[in-house]
């Protein structure tokens, strides 16, 4: 009942990175980011990704939580 390591426990890291492995990748514990749900997922990866100020393209129909607060898709 307490709170998780933000990138999920060392050693659910360290089995995702040996079963990676039997697939034929080769990430270490490190590597391997454990999310918790969709929008966490995306939002690492994008602040992994991207720098503050960055322009991301999206169509009408994206994911509600890529867009900007106070900013709508025009038609």
């Amino acid at each position: 009942m307490r709170y998780q390591p933000h990138a999920g426990r060392q050693s659910d890291r360290e089995t995702i990175a040996l079963w990676l492995h039997a697939t034929g990748l080769s990430p270490s514990a490190d590597d391997v980011l454990i999310a918790n749900g969709a929008q966490h997922g995306l939002s690492v990866a994008v602040m992994g990704l991207l720098k503050p100020g960055d322009v991301v393209a999206v169509d009408a129909l994206t994911y509600p939580g890529f867009q900007s607060p106070g900013r709508s898709v025009p038609p």
